[in-house]
């Protein structure tokens, strides 16, 4: 329930249940993708009962898949690689870890996301998909920094068509210039 989030009423059996009976079903190809966090299903006896269960679902790959990039939830850690290739031993030779452990750029430029937000915003509005784009920050990350400078009264929003724009309020703009010089 932490990792997947089930709709209500939805059981961990019922849903194992539906993807035995799909895969009855269906004659083309079936993957199946397991995704691990550290300290939440990242144990020997854990996992080993997650490969008796794909045995059941007997899908053609099974890709296993833990946190690489900055999580939404704080609890969301990843699972060492090591670890990760020896519990897709457990799975047998259709297991595959796809858990890309290579730092992202995105990761490394979301540390210092706010200054460059505002600094985007204060030459035009843009949605949080404007900035994740422009500035290559994962747009969890861009939310977040938006929540900080929304509270700290530097930006606000406004509903334009069903997009939601970000802007920075009047007067900041000059804050932000200044800061700007002094840091220079």
């Amino acid at each position: 329930e932490r990792v997947n989030r089930p709709a209500e009423g939805v059981s961990f059996e019922q849903m194992v249940e539906g993807l035995v009976a799909f895969r009855q079903e269906h004659k083309g190809q079936y993957w199946l993708e397991v995704f691990l966090l550290a300290g939440v299903n990242d144990q020997a006896e854990q996992v080993q009962k997650m490969a008796q269960i794909a045995a059941r679902i007997n899908p053609d790959r099974i890709q296993l898949n833990t946190v690489t990039r900055p999580p939404v939830e704080e609890y969301a850690l990843a699972v060492p690689k090591e670890q990760m290739d020896r519990f897709a031993k457990m799975f047998g030779e259709k297991a595959e870890v796809i858990a890309d452990y290579q730092p992202s750029k995105q990761a490394a430029q979301s540390i210092g996301g706010a200054k460059e937000i505002l600094e985007t915003i204060a030459r035009r509005p843009c949605t949080v998909e404007d900035l994740a784009q422009v500035l290559e920050i994962l747009p969890h990350e861009i939310v977040k920094h938006l929540g900080k400078l929304s509270a700290q009264g530097l930006i606000e929003s406004q509903n334009r068509s069903g997009q939601v724009y970000y802007m920075t309020k009047r007067g900041h703009l000059d804050s932000l210039d200044q800061d700007h010089q002094s840091s220079k």
